[in-house]
């Protein structure tokens, strides 16, 4: 009886997991590319780059003449296989991301089991987590796949290293081997799978067991360390070169990054005032509270689950914020939510707690639309460029050179004139036509010009 009433509400969780996220997502499906996603895939397939030149290039760029970028060949490999299945067509890439969303639903669960929900507790994480606002960038972005990936790799990597430490055996080497082959995955994603260096061999030592002591609240200095330790690394070694950012954060502005996205991760960014937020801050640290107080175990794996998730966070900690970076420690923090409702001690017990995070899930989800509007409203203007030019990019002749009128100032579609090469890259691939974007000055009356007249590309 109790094991079916469990698989039940686990069954549940997944499904209405899977229904939020494409209520959520289903709207946005359609919308059209980013030009990131023609740099990055769509131009260098439609050409038919190969699989070696295209694991090397595929996320990397020239600046003057060094080229610099990221080596990204999970990710890569995924773009290769779904190229010939959607070409052109946006809506399969994305519903590929849905579904990598709710796999990674899915996997918020399954840690939240592992650090101590209860079912439901870890049922509600995953809800939680398919309509998290935090999650709406990288999701709906097709090259945002790389953060859902290496979340994916991550949280397997975290579940992996914490499931022998609490299932009461002594944690040996052997058991690393397979978060280990799960980091370097998710390295392979995205350079986030960075945090799991730190976090894998962090939770291994320090994450309390039966087996070993439970340390106490000592742990939040020792992983707030090793946390500062990542953060330094990559500042010194991947972000200053390698990485190809040009902006790193001051140490002394790192503090107020890690805040906000630790309150992007919790949610409480999200709500519609900065009061509505802190009183549902409080209230989810009150819940916390009344589910540790008595056991300093508990404090222990929360502490470390915190340093967790700030590693996570490390590139708005460390670089210029952006939207997609929350993706991650918004899984991590769901997970522990769900361990904050309920603690794997009785339903009852827990019911207030996830009626609580219940009543969050429709007011995340309006967020959530509003946040998907947005961003397909952005969309409009590439779509209607690349459409124009699809119409007459027969007419472009090979080896001839052609300048692109893109003015600073003007309408959205003539600032999008500037992804023409890529646009053109794609519809006409493995062709010499020689495009150059002029700006603040007319064309080179000796090539020809590219204009943006009367709704439309003219050519002359």
């Amino acid at each position: 009886m109790t094991r079916s009433r469990i698989s039940i509400e686990t069954a549940l969780g997944i499904l209405a997991a899977s229904l939020l996220a494409a209520a959520a997502f289903g709207p946005l499906i359609g919308i059209f590319f980013d030009p990131q996603d023609f740099k990055s895939f769509l131009a260098p397939l439609s050409g038919g780059m190969g699989i070696a030149e295209y694991m090397v290039e595929s996320w990397s760029w020239f600046e003057g003449a060094e080229r610099v970028g990221f080596f990204r060949p999970v990710t890569s490999l995924a773009f290769m296989l779904d190229y010939p299945l959607w070409r052109g067509n946006p809506a399969g890439y994305r519903l590929d991301n849905i579904l990598i969303h709710i796999v990674c639903c899915v996997l918020v669960m399954r840690l939240s089991r592992a650090i101590g929900a209860g079912r439901a507790g870890a049922s509600m994480a995953g809800v939680l987590f398919a309509v998290h606002p935090g999650v709406q960038n990288a999701v709906t972005m097709i090259v945002g796949r790389h953060d859902l990936l290496a979340t994916a790799f991550g949280l397997l990597a975290v579940t992996e290293t914490i499931r022998p430490v609490t299932s009461g055996t002594q944690p040996s080497r052997r058991a690393l081997l397979l978060p280990a082959l799960l980091t370097a995955l998710a390295l392979g994603s995205k350079e986030l799978g960075m945090a799991c260096l730190v976090a894998v061999p962090m939770l291994w030592l320090l994450y309390p067991g039966p087996m070993r002591a439970s340390g106490g609240l000592w742990l939040v200095p020792v992983g707030t360390a090793l946390v500062g330790v990542v953060y330094f690394a990559a500042r010194l070694v991947v972000f200053g070169g390698i990485g190809g950012y040009s902006s790193i954060n001051p140490p002394a502005s790192m503090p107020l990054h890690l805040l906000v996205i630790l309150l992007q991760a919790s949610g409480a960014a999200f709500f519609e005032s900065w009061t509505v937020g802190a009183v549902w801050l409080a209230i989810a640290a009150a819940m916390a509270v009344n589910r540790l107080r008595s056991d300093r175990a508990a404090w222990a794996g929360a502490a470390v689950m915190g340093c967790v998730a700030a590693l996570f966070g490390f590139q708005t900690v460390a670089g210029i914020p952006c939207a997609h970076y929350v993706y991650a420690p918004a899984s991590v923090a769901c997970a522990m939510l769900g361990r904050f409702a309920d603690d794997g001690k009785g339903i009852r017990r827990a019911l207030p707690s996830l009626a609580f995070l219940a009543l969050t899930i429709p007011v995340w989800f309006v967020e959530f639309r509003e946040e998907g509007i947005a961003h397909s409203a952005a969309t409009l203007s590439a779509e209607k460029v690349f459409e124009s030019l699809e119409a007459v990019s027969d007419r472009f002749v090979p080896g001839e050179r052609y300048e692109i009128w893109s003015p600073v100032e003007g309408t959205a579609e003539e600032q999008e004139m500037k992804n023409v090469p890529l646009y053109m890259a794609f519809l006409r691939p493995g062709e010499c036509i020689r495009l150059r974007v002029v700006r603040d000055a007319p064309p080179d009356p000796d090539g020809r010009g590219v204009f943006w007249e009367n709704g439309g590309i003219v050519i002359r």
